[in-house]
């Protein structure tokens, strides 16, 4: 879309793939705080949604060799 209407990007693009799913969850992580877990690889956060048992997963996919992806 920024190309059709000639609006740059600034930035630049990440060698890995991510993930973000809207999920219905209980448990320790989903207590209606910001969840993040780092380490050399990975990338988890969990953030809270309005309903206290929603919430927002983001994090990295370890091993991308039968996803295709986009160009």
């Amino acid at each position: 879309m920024r190309e059709i209407i000639g609006t740059g990007f600034p930035g630049g693009t990440y060698r890995q793939v991510f993930y973000v799913a809207d999920v219905e969850a209980a448990g320790p992580a989903v207590n209606g705080e910001l969840q993040v877990d780092l380490d050399e690889v990975d990338f988890l956060a969990i953030f809270p949604l309005a309903k206290k048992t929603r919430a927002r997963l983001i994090g990295t996919v370890r091993d991308v060799s039968g996803l295709s992806r986009p160009r």
